[in-house]
C-alpha cells in the first residue's frame, strides 16, 4: 500500500484541485474545435478528414495553418459516443492533468534521482499551479497536456534505455515522442531538448545520445514532413486574420524596435503570472498589453531576465545540470510561441505555460539540490511548501468556477479586460445573447444596453473590428431597432466590402424593417462574393415575393432549394408562389415535400388542404 500512497495522493490532488471542471459546459475555443468542427462532429467517419487537413479545417474549411490532429481525433472518439456531451472532455483533461502529475513523479525520480517525497511534492505543486486552469478548465487544452505527457513518456523511456540498454526502451520511446509531435507544433524544439537534457544528466553515454538524437531528429523531420504535405494540399490559402493585430497586438505595429520591445516584456509576464497568478484572463489580444519600444522598462527587464536565463544554463551545465535543464525546459517551451524569433496568432496565452511551467519547477529543485540539499529534510521547508501549495490550491479551484461557461468566464473577466477588444466584444456578444433569453424587462434592457456599450468599446479600441460591427447591428436587429441596425451595417459593409455576415446582416435587417429594395441590394451583394448560401436566395426570393414579382421569387427560391433540398421555408414559399400563378399541382408538390420533411407542419398542412379544395373547385 505504501507503494501507492504517493499516486494515490497525487489522483485525489487531482480530483480536488478540478473536481468542480466535471460539470462545466463548453467555453471559449471549445465551440470551434468541437461543435463547429464537421470532422469531429463526424466521429469515427471523421477521422481520415482530420489526419489529412489542418486544425480548423473541420469549421468551413478555415485555414489556420496549423497541423495538430491529436486532440481532434480524441474529441471524435468522445462525440462518437456521447454526442455533443462536454462531460468526457472535462474528465479526461481531469485524468490528463493527474497523469502529468503522475508522470513528473516519475521523471523526477528516475531521471533527477530525488527522493519520493520532494518528486511527489512537485508533482502536487504542479497540479496546483493555478496558470494551469485554462488549460484543464477549457476542453481545447488538452492539446497542452497532451503534448507534455507524450514528451515526459518518452524521456523516461529514453532515460531507461540509456541506464539498461534495453531496444524496447528505445522504440517505445521513439514511439511516444512521434505521437506527441501530432499533439502541437510547440512540442518541435524538444526534438533538440530531450535528447540535450539526457547529454547533460550522462554525459558519458555519448553512443547511446547520439542514437536517441539521430532517432527524435528523424522524427521530427517526417512530422515536418507531413505537416507540410496536408497543409499545402489544403484548397483554401492560411485566413490573413489569424495573424492581425487583434490577435496579437505586436503585429498592430510595423516599428521592429516595438515589436522586439513588446515581445521581450511579453517574457516579464511570462515568468510573473507563473509565479504570481494575478489577474488571471482568458483574453491578452489587443489592446490589453499595451506596445511598448525596447528601451522601456519592462522590455530591459525581460531582456535581463533573457540573457541571465541563458547564463545560468551555461554557468551550471556540468556542476548542477539540474537548473540548466529546468532553464533549457522553460524557454525551449515558450520559444515557439514568445513572439521573439516571428510573431503568432496571439499576444501571450496563460496556456503556452502548461510545459515551461515544468522547467521552473526543475529549475527551483535544482538550485535547492546545489546549494541547500539538508533543506529538504527542514521541517520550515515542508511548512513554507505546503502554503505555497494551499495557496495555489485555493486560487486554482476558485479560478476554475470561472470556466463554467461563456457567460460566467466573460462576465467574470470582463472588469479586468477594459482595455481589450477582444474582451469587451465577448462580453457584448454573450450580454446581447442573454438579452434575448431574459424573460424580465428590466434585465432585458439592461443586459442590452451592457452589450451595445462593450460593442462601441471594442470598436473603439480597434477601430477595424468588424465582427463587432456586425454583432451590434445584429442586436439592435433583434430589438428591432431596424434604422440603428442598418447605420451600424452600412458603415460595416463600407469599410469591408468582402464581410459577407456584414451583407447578409444588413439584408436582414432591411427585410425585417420591409425595405425590401434595398434588402434585395445587401442579398445581391453577398450574392457577388458566394452563391453557397440557401439563405440568401430564399430571402431573396422572398423580397421579390412582397414586391409581386413572383417569376424572380420563384428563381431564387429555386436556387435556395437547389442548394439546400431540406429548406422547409423555401419549399413552403415555392408551394404558395406557385399557387398564387394557380399552378395547382406544382404547389401540391412542395408542400408534400415538406410534409415529407416535417410531417406535423401546420403551415403546409392547412395550404396543401386549401390548394386541394380550390383545385377541385376549379375542376368542377
Amino acid at each position: 500500500m505504501k507503494k501507492y500512497l504517493p499516486y494515490i495522493i497525487l489522483i485525489v490532488a487531482g480530483l480536488v484541485l478540478y473536481g468542480n471542471t466535471l460539470q462545466h459546459g463548453f467555453v471559449l475555443d471549445d465551440h470551434a474545435i468541437i461543435l463547429q468542427h464537421k470532422h469531429v462532429q463526424n466521429g469515427f467517419a471523421g477521422i481520415s478528414d482530420i489526419l489529412s487537413s489542418n486544425y480548423l479545417n473541420g469549421v468551413q474549411e478555415f485555414n489556420d495553418g496549423l497541423y495538430r490532429p491529436l486532440s481532434p481525433l480524441i474529441f471524435a472518439f468522445q462525440n462518437e459516443f456521447w454526442p455533443n456531451s462536454p462531460f468526457p472532455g472535462h474528465f479526461f483533461n481531469v485524468v490528463y492533468a493527474i497523469i502529468t502529475s503522475i508522470l513528473i513523479f516519475r521523471v523526477f525520480i528516475e531521471v533527477f534521482k530525488s527522493s519520493i517525497n520532494i518528486a511527489l511534492l512537485f508533482g502536487v505543486l504542479f497540479l496546483a499551479i493555478p496558470i494551469h486552469t485554462e488549460v484543464v478548465a477549457n476542453i481545447k487544452g488538452s492539446d497542452e497536456m497532451l503534448a507534455l505527457i507524450f514528451l515526459l513518456a518518452s524521456m523516461l523511456f529514453f532515460n531507461r534505455y540509456l541506464l539498461q540498454s534495453q531496444i524496447k526502451n528505445l522504440i517505445i520511446g521513439s514511439l511516444l515522442f512521434f505521437v506527441g509531435l501530432f499533439a502541437k507544433e510547440s512540442t518541435f524544439p524538444f526534438v533538440v531538448i530531450i535528447p540535450l537534457t539526457l547529454f547533460l544528466l550522462h554525459p558519458d553515454q555519448k553512443k547511446h545520445l547520439m542514437t536517441i538524437q539521430g532517432i527524435t531528429g528523424v522524427l521530427g523531420g517526417v512530422f515536418l514532413l507531413i505537416r507540410k504535405l496536408v497543409l499545402d494540399n489544403m484548397p483554401n490559402p492560411v485566413d490573413e486574420g489569424s495573424l492581425s493585430g487583434l490577435n496579437n497586438s505586436i503585429l498592430a505595429t510595423d516599428d521592429l524596435i516595438e515589436k522586439l520591445g513588446t515581445a521581450l516584456s511579453l517574457q516579464v509576464l511570462y515568468l510573473f503570472k507563473t509565479i504570481v497568478p494575478y489577474s488571471l484572463q482568458h483574453d491578452y489580444s489587443f489592446n490589453q498589453i499595451p506596445i511598448v519600444p525596447i528601451w522601456s522598462v519592462s522590455a530591459l527587464i525581460g531582456l535581463i531576465l533573457l540573457i541571465g536565463m541563458l547564463f545560468l544554463m551555461w554557468k551550471y551545465r556540468t556542476t548542477a545540470p539540474v537548473i540548466s535543464i529546468g532553464f533549457i525546459w522553460y524557454l525551449g517551451g515558450l520559444i515557439i510561441v514568445s513572439n521573439l524569433l516571428f510573431p503568432i496568432g496571439a499576444t501571450f496565452a496563460e496556456r503556452f505555460l502548461y510545459t515551461p511551467s515544468l522547467g521552473l519547477c526543475v529549475a527551483a529543485f535544482g538550485f535547492i539540490q546545489y546549494y541547500k540539499p539538508n533543506l529538504f529534510s527542514h521541517k520550515n521547508f515542508w511548512i513554507a511548501s505546503s502554503v505555497v501549495v494551499a495557496i495555489y490550491a485555493f486560487i486554482t479551484i476558485n479560478r476554475n468556477k470561472d470556466w463554467k461557461d461563456n457567460f460566467t468566464l466573460y462576465t467574470q473577466d470582463y472588469p479586468k479586460l477594459q482595455n481589450s477588444a477582444r474582451g469587451n466584444y465577448n462580453y457584448g456578444t454573450v450580454c446581447r445573447e442573454a438579452s434575448l433569453a431574459a424573460t424580465n424587462v428590466p434585465e432585458k434592457n439592461r443586459l442590452f444596453n451592457e452589450s451595445v456599450t462593450a460593442l462601441k468599446q471594442a470598436i473603439k479600441i480597434y477601430p477595424e473590428y468588424y465582427d463587432a460591427y456586425n454583432n451590434l447591428g445584429i442586436g439592435f436587429n433583434e430589438q428591432k431597432r431596424y434604422k440603428e441596425a442598418t447605420i451600424i451595417l452600412e458603415q460595416l459593409v463600407k469599410m469591408n466590402p468582402t464581410y459577407r455576415k456584414g451583407w447578409f446582416n444588413l439584408g436582414a435587417s432591411y427585410y425585417e424593417a420591409q425595405d425590401y429594395a434595398n434588402a434585395l441590394r445587401a442579398f445581391d451583394s453577398y450574392s457577388a462574393l458566394t452563391t453557397a448560401n440557401a439563405d440568401v436566395w430564399y430571402f431573396k426570393g422572398m423580397c421579390y415575393g412582397f414586391m409581386n414579382d413572383f417569376e424572380s421569387a420563384i428563381g431564387n427560391l429555386n436556387q435556395s432549394i437547389q442548394l439546400n433540398p431540406n429548406h422547409v421555408d423555401a419549399l413552403l414559399m415555392l408551394g404558395k408562389a406557385h399557387g398564387i400563378r394557380k399552378n395547382y399541382d406544382l404547389s401540391e408538390q412542395y408542400f408534400n415535400r415538406v410534409l415529407s420533411i416535417q410531417p406535423n407542419n401546420q403551415e403546409a398542412l392547412q395550404n396543401l388542404q386549401m390548394t386541394q379544395q380550390i383545385k377541385a373547385m376549379s375542376s368542377n
